[in-house]
């Protein structure tokens, strides 16, 4: 929220940034607690280090930089780092010199087809797979949006927001991965609705002792 409201300012103009809420439960939480939002420091960021995910695309990015040495990465990434690092060597990613022992071993980074990685990985998304929004008369890409979420968000008939603009999806194209759209005056938007039952199977009983 707040990197997007300094957007606004980064002119030294006087700008305005505006909170649309929604009906999500943490946009309403803002909008009946404000001072909670405004008033509280930012939180920090926890990224668990261990993360597959994470991990890999870190690494290939670091690699480039700097070659990376097993036994120093280790106390960042743990015991998880091999695995990883594996990974990245079996999809052509890393290489590492053979003729040296496992606790001396340097990574390095291939360059191949894509010579800065980090152009590859989207900081807004986890997934590698997206699917391209695109506005059908000029053919332009309006956003990306991962594949788990395509069926919620850029679905036939969705109306998607753009810059203050509204888009009608006319047709999502899941083999070629991208949903069509076309800019439309509408004064509603869509939203999904997601079902969640919950059945309770059994239920522990738990003990508690106060200590003297």
């Amino acid at each position: 929220l707040w990197q997007q409201a300094g957007r606004s300012g980064r002119r030294e103009r006087p700008s305005l940034a505006v909170y649309v809420a929604f009906q999500g439960p943490l946009d309403q939480y803002s909008m009946k607690f404000p001072k909670t939002l405004f008033r509280c420091p930012i939180e920090c960021c926890h990224i668990d280090a261990q993360n597959q995910q994470v991990m890999k695309q870190h690494l290939v990015c670091a690699a480039l930089q700097h070659p990376l040495s097993l036994l120093p990465a280790e106390k960042y990434f743990c015991s998880s780092l091999s695995n990883g690092l594996m990974t990245l060597k079996n999809i052509g990613d890393l290489s590492f010199d053979p003729s040296l022992d496992s606790s001396s071993t340097i990574w390095s980074y291939i360059i191949g087809h894509e010579k800065m990685p980090s152009r590859g990985i989207s900081i807004r998304a986890m997934e590698s797979i997206r699917h391209g929004v695109i506005e059908m008369q000029w053919n332009e890409v309006l956003e990306e949006t991962e594949k788990s979420k395509a069926f919620f968000q850029i679905y036939e008939g969705a109306v998607c927001i753009h810059q203050g603009k509204d888009y009608m999806v006319k047709e999502l194209d899941i083999s070629e991965k991208i949903a069509l759209c076309y800019e439309a005056n509408l004064y509603y938007y869509t939203k999904t609705r997601d079902y969640t039952d919950i059945e309770l199977a059994k239920s522990a009983c738990f003990c508690y002792a106060a200590a003297s």
